[in-house]
């Protein structure tokens, strides 16, 4: 996450005004790593943010908070977080006037910090009071990374410096010390040169302007020369160290190369043997394969033999079950020529008594003509009839359908635009399925007589022809059925206009109420638009309202920001005077 944005965002939480200079300070520590606030004084929520920001960005890695005018509850809060921080290691607090408090708590953080290695601390009165620079002794005993530490001009007595002789023994990682400007006197050195005798790390003590004889800075002086040459000594066996452990490196590279070589030279024999290995392998797999495939072509040959004998047996099953069959079919076929005949003999008897009918039969014929000519003259009236009520029924219905879409116009143009198309969709149809009734009642008409007329050739060939009559008078009988069968359809499609032309006045019946459900529907809608219109101006007024309230509360909040940015500046002069 960005440090401005989770500074800004801090600041929200903690309800407290984001500084400029503090804005500056965090762009600046993103590039270079060193958060500089010096000579510049932050309220006590800005260091809680501050604290937070320290203790969690891994970016920061310099604080310096010379002459800040750090408050004893800003310095716990500073101390706190680098407490658990790991990243910072140079701390700058020139100048703050540390209170007793703040020297314990920072006692507290060096004990526990292990990043920390450059601390400058002049100008901050630790000295005044003993117990808590014991404190911050015991902190400084403890430490085991801080390597440079200022201590000018905070009054340090002679007293203190027993305290920080006892830490100085402990302590095995500071290796500059600065305790210019205080008050250590004699008594004070003589208690560190006794600490110089136990630690070795210093390489460098600084003791001016503390009222201390010569001799006693020349045997200081001594013994930090003693650390500086053990401290060389130490950093020539080290980098004898490390130049016999790069040799053994080398030693250690060498070897594992010869090794390698050696495994390399193994392993590409390994492989050969393995590759011959293998193709020893594929040979055995190869005739074990051949063995295999001729044991499966000996079981698949011995398969198909028992197959043959099987299917051979079933042959032969078959041939004796068909010998079996057209012996039976010998019978039966004697059997039945002797029933033809006898059916031949019979029907000679038949044809006698039919040839008499057949006279009979003409004469019929003769009577049935009659009367077909009669109905075809009425089946003409019935056709013109029919045809003319259908053509009067259609005119009132058109009739009076133009009526009432003429009114209905003045009302729902657009509705009954839709509702005339479909309407005339509909009548064309009707008037389609009506024409192809009419051309399928000609059709059987015309076909009406030209069974007539075949008829009556009929009868005129049955006349001359006495061997072909009765087949002709069956077929006379199914063309009178086929003829009384389409005057009875002839009826029945008058029938299913009639109640075509019923439910097409229903559908027009329905078409009326559905119009007077539309015009209900749109009363209904036009009160609902009516009803939303009053809503949205009542939801009008509440947004001004409620944007008016937010105006007046960011106007306030403006003036509170400038009172307190006002009452800041008035603090900070007061404390500058």
């Amino acid at each position: 996450m960005d440090i401005i944005g989770e500074y800004k965002k801090l600041c929200a939480i903690n309800r407290t005004f984001t500084d400029v200079h503090v804005i500056d300070a965090l762009k600046n520590a993103i590039c270079s790593g060193e958060f500089d606030l010096s000579g510049y004084p932050v309220a006590l929520g800005g260091w809680e943010v501050l604290s937070r920001i320290i203790g969690n960005n891994e970016a920061i890695s310099k604080l310096k908070f010379c002459d800040c005018m750090i408050p004893p509850l800003g310095f716990d809060l500073i101390f706190n977080a680098l407490m658990n921080s790991n990243v910072i290691s140079e701390l700058n607090l020139f100048g703050n006037n540390m209170n007793s408090t703040s020297v314990i708590q920072l006692g507290k953080m060096l004990s526990i910090n292990k990043s920390i290695k450059i601390l400058t601390l002049n100008w901050n009165n630790i000295g005044e009071s003993l117990e808590a620079f014991s404190a911050f002794c015991g902190g400084l005993s403890q430490n085991e990374s801080l390597e440079y530490l200022d201590l000018r001009n905070n009054q340090i007595s002679s007293a203190d410096a027993n305290e920080l002789s006892a830490a100085l023994q402990q302590n095995h990682s500071l290796k500059f010390l600065d305790l210019r400007w205080n008050k250590l006197k004699n008594k004070g050195v003589d208690c560190l040169q006794n600490a110089l005798k136990y630690n070795v790390s210093i390489q460098e003590l600084l003791l001016k302007g503390n009222f201390v004889h010569f001799h006693e800075t020349t045997s200081i002086e001594l013994c930090v020369k003693k650390n500086e040459e053990v401290h060389n000594v130490k950093m020539e066996y080290e980098l004898k160290v490390a130049f016999l452990l790069k040799e053994l490196k080398k030693l250690e590279d060498m070897r594992v190369q010869q090794i390698s070589k050696i495994m390399q030279i193994s392993q590409q024999r390994f492989i050969e043997f393995e590759n011959k290995f293998e193709e020893f392998s594929q040979l055995l797999m190869k005739k074990e394969e051949q063995l295999t495939c001729q044991k499966f072509k000996k079981m698949t040959a011995d398969k198909q033999t028992s197959r043959m004998m099987e299917k051979v047996a079933k042959l032969k099953e078959e041939l004796e079950c068909s010998i079996r069959k057209s012996q039976k079919l010998e019978k039966t076929l004697e059997e039945k020529q002797n029933d033809y005949f006898t059916s031949i003999k019979e029907l000679e008897c038949k044809l006698k008594l039919e040839k008499d009918c057949n006279e009979k039969l003409v004469k019929d014929i003769n009577d049935k003509n009659i009367v077909l000519e009669d109905l075809k003259n009425d089946i003409i009236k019935a056709k013109l009839e029919w045809e003319s009520c259908t053509l009067e029924k259609i005119g009132k219905i058109e009739n009076q359908w133009k009526i009432k879409l003429e009114d209905l116009e003045n009302k729902y143009s657009k509705y009954i635009v839709e509702l005339r198309e479909q309407l005339v969709e509909k009548e064309l149809m009707f008037l389609k399925e009506e024409e192809e009734k009419m051309k399928k009642f000609r059709i059987r008409a015309e076909e009406a007589e030209k069974r007539k007329l075949s008829m009556e050739g009929e009868m005129l060939s049955l006349l001359d022809k006495t061997a072909n009559q009765e087949a002709r008078m069956v077929e006379l009988q199914k063309e009178l059925t086929l003829i009384s069968a389409g005057y009875e359809a002839t009826q029945k499609d008058l029938e299913n206009a009639r109640i075509e032309i019923n439910k097409y006045m229903e559908a027009l019946n329905k078409v009326n109420d559905d119009l007077i459900k539309a015009n209900q529907t749109i009363k209904k809608l036009k009160t609902e638009i009516i009803e939303e219109k009053e809503k949205f101006w009542a939801n009008t007024l509440k947004q001004k309202k409620a944007n008016q309230k937010i105006a007046q509360m960011k106007e306030e909040e403006k003036l509170r920001s400038e009172l307190l940015a006002s009452a800041l500046k008035r603090y900070l002069k007061s404390a500058e005077d």
